[in-house]
């Protein structure tokens, strides 16, 4: 085992990148390091930067975006003009913002997507991808999610819960549900919508029973998190096409990728990342016996530092 690293020489800066929405940055490590900039889950999760414990702040100049809406980024869970391309334009005003001239991509679950996107959109921008738990967005995986034939059969009694209320049970009609009442003018609606969902969302942590943070953080950051995430997978990610990472991964094949997934992953599952790896061609993937989709697993932090160890060698 890895002993875990901490963010070191912090510092918070907020760019406007439009006339709506400012987001919160994150800097930290070596300043003179190579740089590698950190996608966050969710989506909507925003960053949390004792999850990021696999770099090694000493070499690494570090960067870790919020998202639109997410986390100290404004206007708190703004959907407006927050969808996949937003969100890419963004990371290419941070990289400019700080004068990088190429960087590393490191993501999980939906910020694997996210990740992989914008590197198949500025290829010639990124020395490496390290991801774990991979999420591609596709229909398969939303249904896998979102229907009764799912992580359901994992977790029955707290797919009971999240769907008890809702008036249709197939993908459709329960994100429609969840939308309409996580953006409902009343708060009290708001809120009991968000702890729904989100205690559905807190099996990918291995914990289906608990809505994990929840008595932590404040009732706005858990709505915001919760709409933002909704927004985005009813809108199927606001992907141009099904499958559109895998069939557009060419552009994407001269990059070194390290992929890391749990064997035990209900939410994102390991096909994903085989199928990923495949049509890669050139990719590292490792799949962690006894580990599932937390980002805190220790098994599956050693793995993700292990990755930036052997980048050190290529940077």
């Amino acid at each position: 085992m890895i002993e875990n690293m901490k963010l070191t020489d912090i510092e918070h800066h907020f760019i406007n990148v439009n006339q709506l929405h400012r987001i919160h940055v994150i800097e930290a490590g070596n300043r003179q390091g190579p740089c590698v900039v950190f996608m966050h889950g969710g989506p909507g999760s925003g960053v949390n930067e004792k999850l990021i414990n696999y770099l090694d702040c000493e070499h690494y100049h570090v960067l870790l975006i919020d998202q639109r809406g997410c986390g100290l980024s404004a206007p708190c869970g703004e959907l407006s003009d927050n969808n996949l391309d937003a969100l890419i334009s963004d990371i290419e005003v941070v990289r400019q913002h700080f004068g990088i001239d190429r960087w590393s991509v490191t993501a999980g679950s939906w910020g694997s997507l996210l990740a992989l996107c914008y590197a198949i959109e500025q290829p010639e921008k990124i020395d490496a991808l390290v991801l774990r738990g991979c999420f591609l967005g596709r229909a398969s995986e939303i249904e896998w999610l979102y229907t009764p034939d799912g992580a359901s059969r994992y977790y029955p009694d707290i797919w009971e819960k999240f769907v008890e209320q809702c008036p249709a049970n197939d993908v459709d009609g329960i994100l429609t549900y969840y939308q309409t009442n996580l953006n409902n003018p009343n708060e009290k609606v708001r809120w009991e919508a968000a702890c729904r969902w989100l205690a559905w969302a807190s099996i990918s942590m291995g914990d289906g029973s608990t809505l994990l943070s929840v008595v932590q953080q404040d009732r706005e950051g858990l709505i915001a998190k919760a709409k933002i995430m909704c927004h985005f997978i009813i809108n199927r990610c606001f992907l141009p096409s099904e499958n559109y990472i895998l069939t557009h991964l060419t552009s994407v094949q001269n990059i070194p990728m390290w992929i890391i997934h749990g064997r035990e992953d209900v939410i994102c599952l390991p096909l994903t990342a085989w199928q990923l790896c495949h049509e890669h061609g050139n990719a590292n993937l490792t799949f962690l016996e006894k580990v599932g989709h937390s980002p805190v697993d220790v098994a599956m932090t050693d793995a993700l530092r292990n990755c930036f160890e052997e980048l050190k060698n290529l940077t």
